[in-house]
């Protein structure tokens, strides 16, 4: 979540969103029997095991095969494989959750235990999982055992009894909920990984589900297909016969194929944005991705200098990329907090506005560039490697930077496309010198965006070190005033945002179009994107 993961849109194309109804203004869906889904993923999923995925693609997938005890569906956090609400201590450091009567795809019941070795697996250092620090910020003993210090049995996650799970937490939080039901958080049964080991979630057939959906067919860069868990708590509500997801990665692609009737839904952007929403067919939704520049010192010294990394901000037309050349209604960024996340009554950003800068200023940004190399004692830049995920938009706004930091700065930047795979690599070596970074919260706090940026998180990936910040988020996430936590993260937002390693450059709207007839279908702010557990179409018949 980044976050928390770093989530990063995969195709590439800058578009999450919101809700989907039914829509009579799109394409007509091919005839057909039965009722079939035809949604493209835009790169193969990296990995399916539940505490080893760590993309919005893999994630999607994740919440139609498995259920924590809580899932985020149509604007709402709803029961899962959780029984009412959790009972909370009056510290508000244990949560007792007990569970519903369900069973897994091959029969066998879900039971506390496998939330409990599915949790602790997440953090086990044996595990390797790039996601075990959304556990080890808030469960007590997680951080130890993940650390090597601690145990297995002191983490504080226990099965009292089939249906009931215990947890103790670090500090009081809140929105526990909330991060539980990000889809790590969730049941895994241990003989399955006994029995499989490292190739656990590699296949169909290596899998048990007790999600709303199993996974029937895995051709990998090709194509995946799902069909309804028959063992499903909530059978009844699962409504489509099969899921086809093929794997595309060229957006024009997508466009074409739902156009032919041989794709259900399609994002929006461009020319196609313009036309669609000529045609009445478009539809556009605040939604939770903002698209950011990553700078990084050690890859490129003269960002250690703040007056330069300013200059790169200010040098940047955001307006005209978003209405010249994007074609979304999109918000150019002078903060790093969305729309879309929520503050104390309203909006995050109704509350704290986070206009921090100017949104273009190629003089002043001349001015703080000379500043800089003369402070630094630099006659020019030397060149700049700017690194991009290969597909969608990506490379139009490349192209976009490279010509603005050339005409405003008289910077030679270099373009180096880069494959999901790489950026995944990138996360964790953080071997880069600039990085465009699309990237979304986890869950509906501003909490989800700012911990990334604490010294030594693992997904800090421009080495962000300022204690100030550091100190406000420990405040954050331990204050229960909401308005108060609300303060102290615009705050620490503020401070990020003038030390400027990260230069926000637009908060997403999402464009799409949907065939007629298709129902229940949802986006959501936060990763995953695409919600279609229980999405429905109408059959057209001869």
């Amino acid at each position: 979540m980044r976050k928390r993961f770093l989530i990063l849109l995969i195709i590439a194309i800058f578009t999450f969103g919101l809700i989907v109804g039914c829509n009579n203004n799109g394409t007509s869906l091919p005839e057909q029997a039965e009722k079939i889904l035809r949604i493209a993923q835009g790169s193969e999923p990296p990995a399916l095991d539940p505490a080893k995925a760590n993309d919005n693609i893999s994630l999607q997938i994740g919440q139609a095969l498995f259920e924590g005890l809580y899932r985020y569906h149509n604007g709402e956090y709803i029961e899962g494989m959780a029984k009412g609400e959790p009972e909370i201590s009056e510290d508000g450091l244990m949560w007792i959750f007990h569970l519903k009567d369900s069973k897994w795809s091959d029969g066998k019941p879900v039971t506390a235990h496998d939330f409990e070795y599915g949790w602790k697996r997440l953090v086990d250092p044996e595990t390797g999982s790039d996601s075990a620090y959304k556990m080890t910020e808030y469960v007590a003993g997680a951080m130890e055992f993940y650390q090597g210090e601690g145990s297995r049995d002191d983490v504080g996650v226990k099965a009292i009894n089939d249906k009931t799970l215990e947890v103790r937490l670090v500090s009081n939080t809140p929105y526990f909920k909330e991060i539980i039901s990000f889809g790590v958080f969730l049941p895994v049964r241990e003989d399955i990984i006994e029995k499989y080991g490292d190739s656990f979630a590699t296949k169909p057939e290596n899998m048990v589900y007790n999600g709303p959906w199993v996974l029937t067919k895995w051709e990998h860069d090709v194509e995946l297909e799902f069909e309804p868990n028959e063992n499903y708590w909530n059978r009844a509500a699962v409504k489509l016969d099969r899921v086809v997801s093929p794997i595309i990665s060229d957006y024009t692609t997508q466009v074409n194929m739902f156009e032919t009737g041989d794709l259900h839904m399609t994002p929006l952007m461009g020319e196609f944005a313009v036309q669609y929403d000529k045609e009445g067919k478009a539809k556009f939704i605040e939604d939770g991705l903002s698209i950011s520049v990553l700078l990084n010192k050690e890859g490129f010294p003269p960002f250690q200098n703040e007056n330069i990394r300013k200059a790169f901000n200010l040098a940047v037309d955001r307006e005209s990329f978003i209405n010249n050349i994007y074609g979304l209604p999109a918000i150019p960024a002078t903060n790093l907090i969305n729309q879309a996340i929520r503050g104390v009554e309203r909006p995050f950003r109704e509350e704290f506005p986070g206009d921090y800068f100017s949104v273009f200023d190629p003089e002043k940004a001349k001015e703080l560039l000379e500043k800089g190399l003369e402070e630094l004692g630099l006659d020019k830049l030397p060149k700049l490697e700017l690194m991009f995920l290969d597909g969608g938009a990506s490379p139009i706004f490349a192209e976009f930077l490279q010509e603005n930091y050339r005409k405003n700065l008289g910077a030679e930047v270099i373009l180096t496309p880069i494959s999901f795979e790489k950026r995944m690599e990138i996360s964790m070596t953080k071997e880069f010198s600039a990085l465009i970074n699309p990237t979304g919260p986890d869950f509906d706090d501003p909490i989800s965006v700012l911990e990334i940026w604490v010294k030594d998180h693992p997904y800090n990936e421009v080495n962000y070190n300022n204690l100030a910040f550091d100190k406000l988020i420990s405040q954050a996430k331990t204050t229960q005033d909401i308005k108060k936590r609300m303060e102290l993260m615009a705050d620490a937002e503020k401070l990020l945002v003038e030390d400027m390693y990260i230069i926000p450059i637009m908060h997403n709207v999402m464009g799409y179009a949907i065939s007629e007839g298709v129902s229940n279908l949802y986006l959501t702010p936060w990763c995953p994107d695409i919600d279609w557990m229980f999405g429905d179409l109408e059959i057209t018949n001869n």
